[in-house]
């Protein structure tokens, strides 16, 4: 998966429905990374979405696709903050967000 663009998200077969799970936070080690290890250990299908951290001389810095989704509004469910568990319905409709709290 190419980090920042948008994939098709994974169908898991939950309670008889197909649900589609989505995992959007930064392509770095934090707090996202015991929710995808244990996807990853349950072999969950799931689509694992990162924006990337840019590298310059001044430091570190986010990608232009995060500050226009962040414009948009796609994360004020998390004061603006990453990472962000999607629940959506096969339809693409928002069935639950689920955020971690970072310290």
């Amino acid at each position: 998966m190419a980090a920042g663009k948008a994939v098709e998200p994974a169908a898991v077969a939950v309670a008889g429905s197909p649900l589609l799970y989505r995992l959007v936070y930064f392509n770095l080690r934090g707090a996202a990374e015991p929710t995808r290890y244990l996807l990853a250990l349950a072999e969950a299908p799931f689509d694992d979405f990162r924006y990337p951290m840019i590298a310059s001389g001044k430091g570190f810095g986010v990608d232009d696709n995060f500050l226009r989704d962040k414009k948009a509004g796609h994360f004020g469910i998390n004061m603006d903050r990453l990472p962000i568990m999607q629940i959506l319905s096969k339809e693409g409709k928002m069935l639950r967000l689920s955020v971690k709290a970072t310290p």
